[in-house]
């Protein structure tokens, strides 16, 4: 199988759903399903060059482990959104994902739901240039998120959700 045409109207996928279809190289979408609030664990796991995204659908706030692992093209730059924030995020949901063009990060959660390791080597060459933690606390702790970074070169700001 090389293309399955997906469109804007899908809500969930499933566990496992394009699981090592390693030959796929299209879903008639250059981005993910704007309805989508639901994927699975391992949906897109080692999905060939197909998944292009760079944000996560805006109502898409449960992310579970594996989601996007090993997909090359998954250059995902904002996680959530100020009417959306992220509720649950597992660990290794990048893996190996990313072509190294990923220098910025946004992510809008609520507190201490980003389960360790869960940018764990996420677009590893180079270490972000920016990231920007939007939160209800504020003073999100990323230590153990497992990002690239580097804290005398990487420009880290955090912001209150909502305010």
């Amino acid at each position: 199988m090389e293309f399955v045409q997906l469109n804007d109207n899908i809500h969930t996928i499933g566990n496992t759903a394009f699981w090592k279809c390693e030959n796929l190289k299209g879903f008639g979408l250059d981005h993910l399903p704007e309805a989508l609030t639901e994927v699975g664990t391992a949906a897109f796991y080692q999905s060939g060059s197909a998944l292009i995204a760079s944000k996560l659908p805006p109502q898409l706030t449960n992310i579970p482990a594996y989601a996007f692992s090993q997909c090359p093209n998954a250059n995902i730059r904002t996680f959530g959104s100020w009417d959306y924030p992220i509720t649950k995020m597992s660990s290794q949901i990048l893996e190996k994902s990313g072509n190294n063009t990923v220098t910025d990060i946004t992510i809008y959660c609520l507190n201490g739901v980003i389960e360790p390791n869960a940018f764990i080597s996420y677009n590893t060459t180079n270490p972000l240039v920016s990231l920007h933690i939007v939160s209800p606390s504020g003073n999100e702790d990323f230590s153990q998120w497992g990002l690239n970074i580097d804290l005398t070169t990487t420009t880290i700001t955090q912001e209150k959700l909502g305010g």
